[in-house]
């Protein structure tokens, strides 16, 4: 990836089921072609689903 990637989304599935799991956050230069980010568990699913009824 290159510079304005972060913050990008990840999903899993591809239909209205998929989700987001995480977002493009760091690389490292000796692995170019590999983009890190957090991996969103059941934390960040409950933040979500509070916001969400609010």
């Amino acid at each position: 990836m290159t510079g304005g990637s972060s913050g990008g989304p990840w999903f899993i599935g591809s239909s209205s089921t998929g989700y987001q799991n995480s977002v493009n956050s760091y690389g490292y230069g000796s692995k170019s072609t590999t983009m890190y980010g957090p991996y969103w568990g059941s934390v960040i699913q409950q933040a979500y689903s509070t916001a969400a009824a609010s």
